[in-house]
Formats: structure tokens, C-alpha cells, sequence
């Protein structure tokens, strides 16, 4: 289940997040597919890993999606994660947290930042789930990216209606289709 989970985000969603929240083309991005190894016993594999191409070898820099869903303190580990991308690549690693968990204001997930040395230092930025407007997904004509309209921020609209649009349009984008 968590793997079909990541998939619909990796392949569904990731793409039209980094291009609609985060103002990145996907079509200018390299995806780092092997986990970062260090020693052979300290290697990490993130949700979704890339090198943006910015066009000039100097703007070049790394880009982490990850996928959340408890709400716990990540700082240590995307502090880890990006030292090992620094270590391997010689780049900047801009880190996206983005939370799916119940709670729709988490209370840990949102320590993004370190101290170190006296300044406050942002690991990660974060996207909450259930802020994203629904009207995001529901104007989808991917399948998986529309599904994801359930975990949005319904505003004023009642969850049977959400969900009714979401089924009308699901089977109007499979109309015809065998499984």
C-alpha cells in the first residue's frame, strides 16, 4: 500500500507540485534514482530526488520531495540527508516536506528549523496537505492526482460533495477503459 501511495505521488503529482507550488519544470530536472551511500553502512533513499537544471552549471541544485505522515521532529534526518547530497553532489539540496497525516496542523512536522551557532537555519520547507485547496485536484484529468482531492482543504464544501464530483469525474476519465 505505501509503495502504490508513493508511486501515485511520485508519478500523478509530483510533477504538477514542483511546476503549480514551487514554480520548477519537471521537464528541467534529473532524477537522482540510487540511494546516497556514504560508507557502506550510512546510505539514504528519498521519495523523490532530482538535480534542477537551471541552465548555467552554477544554479544547478537538488531537489528532496518527501511524502509525510506522522507528525514527528524530521530536522536530524533532512539535516543527514542533505549533508549526504552535499557530500556526493557539490550542491545545495532545497528540501519539501510535504505532510499528509491527519492532524491538519501538526505540531512537530513544522520544526523546519535548526539553531546553529546562533542563527536560525530552515532544513526544510513545508506543505501541508489539508491547506491545499481542492479546486488543485479536482481540476485534474490524471486519475491518481484526482484521488488525491480527498486529502485537500474542502473549504466550505461538504465532504459528499467533494467526494460525489471526485466519482463523477474519475468515471468520466475511465470511461472506456478495461482493467
Amino acid at each position: 500500500m505505501a509503495n502504490d501511495f508513493d508511486r501515485i505521488f511520485k508519478e500523478e503529482y509530483m510533477p504538477r507540485f514542483a511546476q503549480k507550488l514551487l514554480g520548477i519544470d519537471y521537464s528541467k530536472t534529473i532524477e537522482v534514482k540510487d540511494k546516497i551511500q556514504i560508507t557502506p553502512t550510512l546510505e539514504r533513499e528519498a521519495d523523490d530526488l532530482r538535480i534542477v537544471l537551471n541552465g548555467h552549471e552554477l544554479l544547478d541544485y537538488g531537489l528532496q520531495l518527501e511524502v509525510h505522515v506522522a507528525d514527528e521532529d524530521l530536522r536530524a534526518r533532512c539535516f543527514l540527508h542533505h549533508g549526504m547530497f552535499f557530500h556526493k553532489y557539490l550542491m545545495q539540496l532545497r528540501q519539501i516536506l510535504i505532510y499528509v497525516g491527519e492532524k491538519p496542523n501538526p505540531t512537530e512536522i513544522i520544526k523546519n528549523r535548526l539553531e546553529l551557532y546562533g542563527e536560525s537555519v530552515v532544513v526544510f520547507e513545508v506543505f501541508i496537505f489539508q491547506k491545499i485547496p481542492v479546486a488543485d485536484f479536482l481540476d485534474s484529468d490524471q486519475p491518481g492526482e484526482l484521488i488525491l482531492a480527498i486529502l485537500a482543504d474542502f473549504g466550505k464544501r461538504k465532504p459528499v460533495e467533494i467526494i460525489r464530483e471526485i466519482l463523477k469525474k474519475l468515471l468520466n476519465l475511465t470511461a472506456g477503459q478495461t482493467h
